[in-house]
């Protein structure tokens, strides 16, 4: 793919091609912003930068070692994610063995580890002393949406680098070239997923559970009991999926945006465009204040959703009877319903 086609963050691009021009990478960095936001693209194309055979300072796509990292059976490109909750120190072992010899001469060995923020002190300590004492020449990527629940001697072992979100316009843009239509586009460049991701969801999975969604957003901003009942219907997945409740709570957060556009005359920047008229009907009916509360509700709810000792079901019923009794549940207090 190369860095050409990571159209989103143009400051990281334009850091890494100097680093590259002056070969001045780091042995570290750690690669925060919102989810979405292509750091995990942007880690296997420096992979691929640093290691191409034909050209320096990008990926040409085509050698066998682009090849390989591209299709992740790259021998000396890992890639590590929490197994579980958490990513444990077996991992970190398992990666020493790896590295235990040294790589193929002119191999950049790369780790990439993916929620780097949820990883256990003896992981991280294992990790750390994994950075220390390389066998190899090695570059290692840590990747979070959490910088703020990084531990602090693993950040300050990286070159932190930032990511913006992708502009909604250039996303969307992003997802019709891949065949999205734009109905669909328009809502899906709203979400904090990546592109690729986003392009292996199925459409009438999707379009059954945003009918769903703007459907319990209507019981949800005008207080009806029935917004507590459908917590337990089987759409919302409440017992078996953190991830897909959490996907529904960013529908709904979109969904209850888009009344705040309506309200600020802005229906050009609608979401859920399609059902532009509900919409007004529905903003008609709940106040602005009323309305920002909420959504900073939703929003409290999905960053607890991240951790594990809170439950779907208690967060959701949190949520929603702090919506019914018109105040912000602050976050500290969650605690009350934590397992």
């Amino acid at each position: 793919m190369s860095f050409k086609h990571i159209k989103s963050q143009p400051h990281v691009i334009e850091q890494f091609q100097k680093a590259l021009a002056w070969k001045k990478i780091a042995h570290a960095y750690c690669f925060y912003g919102p989810k979405g936001s292509e750091k995990k693209r942007m880690a296997i194309e420096l992979a691929k930068a640093i290691n191409c055979e034909v050209q320096e300072g990008d990926a040409c796509d085509h050698c066998t070692s682009c090849r390989q990292i591209e299709h992740g059976n790259h021998p000396d490109i890992v890639t590590i994610k929490p197994e579980g909750t958490y990513i444990k120190i077996d991992q970190l072992r398992e990666l020493q063995r790896q590295f235990r010899f040294a790589a193929s001469v002119g191999v950049t060995r790369v780790v990439v580890i993916e929620m780097a923020d949820q990883m256990r002190p003896e992981a991280a300590n294992s990790l750390l002393k994994f950075l220390e004492e390389p066998t190899s020449p090695m570059l290692a990527i840590l990747i979070t949406s959490h910088i703020q629940a990084m531990l602090p001697t693993i950040l300050s072992r990286c070159q932190k680098v930032r990511f913006m979100d992708i502009p909604p316009e250039l996303k969307k843009e992003q997802l019709i070239t891949h065949g999205i239509s734009d109905t669909v586009a328009s809502i899906w460049a709203h979400l904090s997923i990546p592109v690729d991701e986003l392009t292996q969801f199925n459409i009438d999975d999707f379009k059954e559970t945003s009918l769903h969604v703007k459907q319990w957003g209507k019981l949800v901003i005008s207080n009806q009991p029935e917004a507590l009942l459908s917590i337990e219907s089987d759409w919302m997945q409440v017992d078996k999926d953190k991830v897909h409740v959490s996907y529904v709570l960013e529908l709904l957060l979109i969904w209850m945006r888009d009344l705040v556009q309506i309200k600020l005359n802005r229906e050009q920047e609608l979401a859920y465009i399609v059902y532009r008229d509900e919409l007004k009907e529905d903003a008609f009916r709940c106040d602005m204040k009323s309305l920002l509360l909420m959504i900073e509700n939703v929003m409290i709810a999905r960053r607890l959703l991240t951790k594990p000792q809170f439950q779907p079901r208690a967060v959701l019923e949190q949520m929603i009877l702090a919506n019914q009794l018109h105040k912000i549940s602050i976050e500290n207090n969650w605690q009350l319903i934590a397992t």
